[in-house]
């Protein structure tokens, strides 16, 4: 099974979980299961998947559609621009939400 192959299982498996971006999520975890930088994927979409990666990715895809973050499974979360390491017991870091300061 290429790597497209596997998206195009697995994008509709999460968005019948009701995943919102359930695109961006699989592209995410199959570049974490495959070992590919996610700016290096798409050069690769076409490579056969090794046993390992295609197991993992599945692993992966089952735990996103029970809602478990992306970070958590990935271990990692980008957060302005630095990786941090995350894990199940460590609180998910989200940049803050921008306001607007409007007069009323």
């Amino acid at each position: 099974m290429t790597g497209n192959e596997a998206l195009r299982q697995a994008i509709p498996r999460l968005q019948a979980a009701g995943i919102p971006d359930a695109p961006r999520d699989a592209r995410a975890l199959l570049s974490h299961a495959a070992g590919i930088p996610p700016d290096r994927l798409t050069l690769h979409l076409s490579d056969p998947l090794t046993p390992e990666a295609s197991a993992a990715f599945d692993t992966a895809i089952a735990r996103r559609a029970r809602r478990e973050p992306v970070s958590h499974i990935t271990g990692t979360r980008l957060f302005w621009g630095r990786p941090f390491r995350v894990t199940p017991d460590t609180l998910d870091p989200r940049p803050e939400p921008k306001f607007s300061c409007r007069r009323r």
